[in-house]
């Protein structure tokens, strides 16, 4: 179950703890050999850092250079945690063709990559001896 107060968390630990638990298991099957590290997994690193900050951000879902894309935005803060896959582009970054992520997917929290990335990142914050709980309860 899915904590609906709001927690303060340490955004760069949680960013970090994100990009520590990910693995190729994780990615989507359109992802191709070659690309960036960070590639392909967007979608699924923004979720889980909106699902463990007790939703109080945006999801949402656009393009950055003609490539579909998913950040969290928190006002006029865009908070992309796999940013650096764009890092071969030499013009500054562009947000274009912005939705909320929930007006164009619907999100499976059952997911088994979700359930099991959102496992890792709360078993590592844990192991840090953290008192306070992201994301389930």
């Amino acid at each position: 179950m899915i904590s609906q107060k709001m927690i303060k968390v340490n955004e760069d630990l949680l960013i970090r703890l994100i990009k520590q638990n990910l693995s190729d298991d994780l990615l989507p099957s359109e992802r191709k050999p070659g690309h960036h590290p960070m590639f392909g997994f967007c979608g699924i690193s923004s979720i889980i850092f909106w699902l463990c900050t007790g939703k109080q951000y945006k999801l949402m879902t656009g393009t950055v250079h003609g490539l579909l894309h998913t950040w969290v935005e928190d006002g006029d803060r865009i908070i992309d945690i796999t940013v650096e896959q764009f890092e071969f582009f030499e013009e500054n970054l562009s947000y274009e063709n912005k939705q909320d992520y929930h007006t164009k997917y619907e999100l499976n929290l059952k997911s088994p990559r979700i359930k099991k990335l959102l496992s890792r990142v709360t078993n590592a914050y844990k192991k840090l001896n953290h008192t306070n709980k992201i994301g389930y309860k």
